[in-house]
């Protein structure tokens, strides 16, 4: 059992990854009642959770396909929208400030890169 924890904070609540048994979904916590709701739950890992700056999505890495691909999911639920499709492993997401670029390492031809997505789009959330 594996739990890393990102706290949004100007909320009352957090990302958590968990992992058992080999596989890691993320989950939110929320810190006032101190109970979780799983966020993701597929075949596969679903790695580094960074919030939005507006708390309304989180990014995150799921290997779904043999390979690390970056999404975007909306806090309240509902589908996540991929931001890549490639067969290189991309991870680490991180928006800037007021997330209007997207920065993730890949590794094309088993370099390490940074990449950036320019007005990166997000799932309209309910």
């Amino acid at each position: 059992d594996h739990r890393d924890l990102h706290s949004f904070p100007t909320r009352r609540s957090s990302d958590l990854r968990t992992g058992n048994g080999g596989e890691y979904d993320i989950f939110l916590l929320d810190l006032e009642t101190n109970r979780e709701r799983q966020f993701t739950d597929v075949v596969g890992d679903d790695s580094y959770p960074r919030w939005s700056h507006d708390g309304a999505h989180i990014i995150f890495s799921p290997n779904r396909n043999g390979n690390f691909e970056i999404y975007a999911k909306c806090v309240a639920g509902g589908a996540a929208l991929n931001h890549t499709q490639n067969t290189d492993d991309d991870k680490y997401p991180k928006l800037s400030f007021g997330d209007s670029k997207l920065a993730y390492q890949s590794n094309p031809e088993n370099r390490s890169e940074i990449h950036f997505i320019a007005n990166p789009q997000f799932p309209a959330c309910a």
